[in-house]
């Protein structure tokens, strides 16, 4: 579980790439408790179903220099094969950083934007520990997958635990705190999560920004944040919304009205969206 999110969150740098993952209850709903072992007709609908161009797919194989990862790259309309490859690195991060440069190539992404794009490391973007990375995808699987909030929250303290400055998880464990109604926990995570809010890429950035600034009921800075994110993110379904729902909540009605209405300017069914 902890390749998907390492290539997402390396992927997510790019203001050019939007990459959807989170399928386990559709997964579920098909009988795969697990969300793995799904056949390419069932990755197939659900890009489509998430308006995707492309899907990849891939399996992963401890290596003797680490770890080996087989990916497949597939038109979602068609399900036609693009590109295969075999990526082997030293460990899941490193993996990760090699698949998202060769990914982007493979899409066809202009070089030139590629040049200028920052990309930095999976390690810099959560952390250089791959012990507290470990324990990191252990938690999000155990909270996620395995519905287990428990064991997801110790798994997600020892990460944190390792390496206090993983921004990432600790935002994640925010998160479990709060379900749990462990306040003076949540409050220390999502604090440490701001300290740090600089090591992640822009998208997170401002999500760590709302996560905190709804906690300590800073509402004007919420706005503004909402707004920045969408001025960054104009396609982005869920910031538009975001910001509607904050508008709403000031009785500005006619702002969130535009902005729902460039939600079905991007996507006519936002459901679907992904």
């Amino acid at each position: 579980y902890g390749l998907p999110k390492a290539l997402q969150t390396d992927l997510d740098q790019d203001l050019f790439v939007r990459v959807s993952t989170g399928f386990v209850e559709k997964l579920r709903q098909k009988g795969f408790e697990d969300a793995t072992g799904a056949p390419l007709t069932l990755k197939q609908e659900i890009a489509q179903e998430a308006r995707r161009q492309h899907f990849l797919t891939g399996s992963l194989q401890p290596s003797d220099s680490g770890v080996t990862v087989r990916t497949e790259l597939r038109e979602t309309e068609t399900g036609d094969l693009m590109q295969a490859r075999t990526v082997t690195g030293s460990s899941v991060l490193d993996v990760a950083d090699r698949i998202s440069v060769q990914l982007r190539k493979d899409l066809d992404i202009p070089s030139a934007h590629l040049q200028q794009t920052e990309d930095l490391p999976a390690s810099e973007l959560t952390t250089r520990s791959p012990k507290a990375f470990r324990a990191y995808a252990k938690g999000l699987a155990a909270w996620k997958i395995q519905n287990d909030l428990d064991a997801g929250q110790q798994a997600l303290e020892k990460a944190v635990g390792l390496d206090s400055t993983f921004a990432l998880a600790q935002w994640r464990l925010f998160s479990v705190y709060g379900q749990q109604n462990r306040s003076a926990k949540a409050e220390a995570a999502i604090s440490a999560a701001m300290e740090h809010h600089y090591k992640l890429p822009l998208r997170y950035q401002f999500g760590v920004k709302d996560s905190f600034y709804s906690w300590t009921q800073q509402p004007d800075k919420r706005l503004e944040v909402a707004k920045m994110r969408v001025e960054f993110y104009p396609e982005d379904v869920e910031a538009h919304l975001r910001l509607a729902g904050l508008y709403q909540q000031r009785n500005r009605n006619e702002a969130a009205l535009r902005q729902y209405r460039r939600v079905l300017e991007i996507a006519p069914d936002p459901e679907g969206d992904g």
